[in-house]
């Protein structure tokens, strides 16, 4: 039996992974401190980029979490390419255009947010005044032509795995586009105010039809920064082209036409980010320079205030790795951080995904070496992920997978106590009634009937399954059906 979620937790040898997703971040701190010195031509600018970069708390999950390497190594060709492309259009030499096609297509590869490349070699075109003509246009043709076809791919591949996700509530095309704002909203504010950072960011609940008041707020926001896009377009373009980068590079995860499990997550901010380090650098290198304030003390004053803010963004991200220590504290503060129901639910029932892997763990390693202290403790985790799921239940009792995995439990328990049977089959029977097209209850349901010698009502099962298109199904209905 298998759990059908799961959430990383810390593992045993995990070291070396560590080490290379932090050699991945180090390196993408020089690529951001080249980038913005290309860019600006200041040193200043690039240096604050660069260190906003590497210590601001959003950024703690792309590299703290292994299975988020994706992040980490796309942002390397990512921010390569765009270093190539940028030599291309000083020299003009065909070779540097190519080194920035294989690089997009690595980044493109190694994880398709980079499907936004060729929106940002736009921004890029405008950042340096070489204009939207013709000839530019038609150099972006083959970074398009990639985008498009990874774009289609991954949109398909992650509705078969389940990446896009049906919501709870059936949102409107209006009120996704407030979802949409508050979204980019989240962002920007997290970008200053890194605080109260969670693993999970659940999709809002619909109280009579209608969003929390704020969400329909918060497109004032993204609504006012077209005003100001519009209004400075010419006068302003270093900053502007902050502000673009920043809203290209986001936009393929905000959620407006796909859905995923959660609504927002800090590793997404982690090329995109880079856009508003730019401007940070920039308008920080203005109050150095004087070209903002004038006056000696209050320059002093203002620089004391960024050297504080420095020290909190180190404090923050100090304390944000504390967090990411193991899946269990993780997923307790982030049980302690939701505030609503849905938000709630995720975080009890990931956190029984790590409950339940540590005491199959440990039930198996017991078993095997006849250790019964093992198998004792493996009980406490069995008993504290059932407690995790039930609380998911009571936050959203239409949740799946909570009755899936908590049946898998009770089926595991059985070997000591039959009553744990009949408590299997009601999970299993509550999921399948949640969502018939799921194959794996069935096959977990027919392995009840297998112990209770109903070989008919398994075989029926298995086949209910592989018809869905459940593998481990087939391979029990040739081992115990044929």
């Amino acid at each position: 039996m298998t759990i059908a979620m799961n959430f990383n937790s810390e593992a045993e040898g995990a070291g070396p992974y560590h080490g290379t997703n932090l050699f991945l971040h180090i390196l993408n701190i020089l690529l951001v401190w080249l980038l913005l010195r290309k860019l600006s031509r200041k040193n200043t600018v690039a240096g604050i980029g660069a260190f906003l970069f590497a210590m601001h708390p959003m950024n703690v999950e792309a590299v703290a979490w292994i299975s988020a390497r994706s992040t980490l190594l796309f942002t390397v060709f990512y921010l390569g390419g765009i270093l190539t492309y940028l030599r291309y259009t000083e020299n003009k030499k065909p070779a540097w255009f190519i080194f920035t096609v294989l690089l997009a297509l690595l980044a493109l590869l190694s994880k398709s947010l980079a499907i936004s490349f060729p929106l940002v070699l736009l921004v890029i075109d405008y950042y340096q005044g070489r204009g939207w003509g013709k000839k530019q246009l038609q150099e972006k043709l083959p970074f398009l032509a990639l985008s498009i076809v990874f774009g289609v791919f991954t949109v398909d591949a992650a509705q078969t795995y389940g990446h896009i996700t049906e919501l709870q509530h059936d949102y409107s095309i209006f009120n996704r586009f407030f979802i949409l704002c508050h979204t980019f909203v989240f962002y920007l504010v997290k970008f200053v105010v890194p605080i109260e950072l969670s693993s999970i960011y659940s999709y809002p609940e619909l109280k009579g039809g209608s969003l929390p008041m704020f969400y329909y707020l918060s497109a004032i926001l993204p609504l006012a920064l077209i005003y100001l896009i519009y209004r400075f377009w010419r006068k302003q373009k270093e900053l502007i082209a902050g502000l673009l980068f920043f809203s290209i590079a986001i936009a393929p995860v905000l959620p407006l036409f796909w859905s995923r499990v959660f609504i927002a997550a800090d590793r997404y901010a982690y090329l995109s980010f880079i856009g508003l380090f730019l401007i940070a650098g920039l308008l920080i290198d203005r109050v150095i320079n004087k070209k903002f304030i004038s006056s000696a003390p209050v320059r002093y004053g203002a620089a004391g205030i960024l050297a504080i803010y420095g020290i909190f963004l180190m404090y923050n991200t100090n304390k944000q790795c504390t967090y990411w220590k193991d899946g269990g504290t993780l997923l307790t503060r982030a049980v302690v951080l939701s505030e609503s129901a849905p938000s709630k639910a995720l975080a009890y029932f990931y956190r029984g995904n790590i409950m339940q892997n540590i005491a199959e763990k440990k039930h198996l390693d017991g078993q095997l070496s006849n250790n019964e202290n093992m198998v004792r403790n493996a009980f406490t985790y069995f008993r504290n992920a059932v407690w995790d799921y039930d609380s998911t239940l009571v936050y959203n009792p239409q949740y799946m997978l909570a009755y899936s995995n908590r049946g898998i439990i009770y089926a595991s328990l059985a070997s000591y106590d039959r009553k744990y049977l009949d408590m299997a089959q009601e999970d299993f029977d509550a999921a399948i009634h949640l969502d018939p097209e799921y194959a794996d209850n069935y096959y977990n349901k027919a392995w009840l009937f297998f112990v209770k010698g109903e070989k008919a009502e398994a075989c029926e099962l298995w086949q209910k399954a592989d018809d869905l298109g459940s593998v481990v199904a087939m391979q029990a209905l040739e081992q115990n059906c044929r």
